[in-house]
């Protein structure tokens, strides 16, 4: 029978914990961070530009929803007796977005059918669509736990915009039992067809801005994976909400025009 050896278990379970004074290694010379944004992206990377709290006239499209998002994520009160972000100014106001990521395809040969759907996401409660996203990542620096295990740890942050709700009620479709619906369309198409309508589809959504259950349009949260000697990752996620209720959808392609429309006339 083989012994277990205590320490080693230890180093292989204890997270990465970088103490204070000598156990951790002095940061290293500042290097440039590497920034991967999502196909479309009109924002410049730096998550210091592009944002703005004023609205255009007019229904908004995705690059003001996207610019009073992140107005609204940046914005800091200078105490906690100090008031929070205003964003009283978008809500009620209505919008026409088209989204940068292709909706998701399936035929089913056999039965000649054609499901489109657009994906979501869920976070902090709140299921959205997704309008924006940032990842950035810092070269790796060497850090060490209690037990003087050291690896190099690569800091990771994560930034994600979007248009969604609480509780998966985005308008044009409602979960049940806390389950998240796709934006999805099914129609009988042969085979040629669906190819030809499928080819550079694209979503559009319309809808209005409303306050979540606090009275507020835009909810932002963050998140934090502590990094592991098995994943070296120190992962900081943001992820900010603007509350919508959508009132159209249309999937579109450039050969074959409107492919599926659904929600207000």
């Amino acid at each position: 029978m083989v012994a277990l050896d205590v320490r080693e278990v230890l180093r292989r379970a204890v997270p990465l914990i970088c103490l204070l004074g000598a156990s951790c290694h002095p940061p290293q010379a500042p290097q440039s961070k590497v920034q991967t944004e999502a196909a479309g992206n009109f924002i410049p990377a730096s998550l210091d530009d592009g944002a703005s709290a004023s609205l255009p006239d007019g229904i908004l499209d995705r690059h003001a929803l996207i610019r009073f998002i992140r107005a609204a994520y940046q914005f800091k009160p200078a105490d906690q007796f100090s008031p929070t972000f205003d964003d009283s100014a978008i809500r009620g106001r209505r919008f026409h977005v088209e989204l940068i990521t292709s909706p998701n395809v399936r035929y089913d040969a056999s039965r000649h059918t054609l499901t489109m759907s657009q994906g979501t996401e869920f976070q902090d409660g709140y299921n959205f669509v997704p309008l924006y996203s940032l990842h950035e990542e810092e070269p790796p620096k060497p850090e060490s736990n209690a037990f003087g295990v050291t690896v190099a740890v690569t800091p990771e942050t994560e930034v994600a915009f979007g248009i969604g709700s609480a509780g998966c009620k985005l308008g044009l479709f409602r979960g049940t039992y806390g389950v998240c619906l796709d934006l999805a369309k099914t129609l009988r198409m042969p085979g040629d067809q669906a190819r030809a309508a499928t080819a550079g589809l694209a979503a559009e959504l319309d809808g209005t801005v409303v306050a979540d259950k606090d009275g507020k349009s835009v909810h932002c949260s963050s998140a934090y994976e502590e990094p592991t000697i098995g994943s070296p990752r120190e992962v900081h996620t943001h992820t900010c909400v603007l509350s919508v209720q959508l009132s159209k959808m249309v999937l579109r392609s450039p050969s074959f025009g409107v492919v599926a429309a659904w929600g207000a006339k």
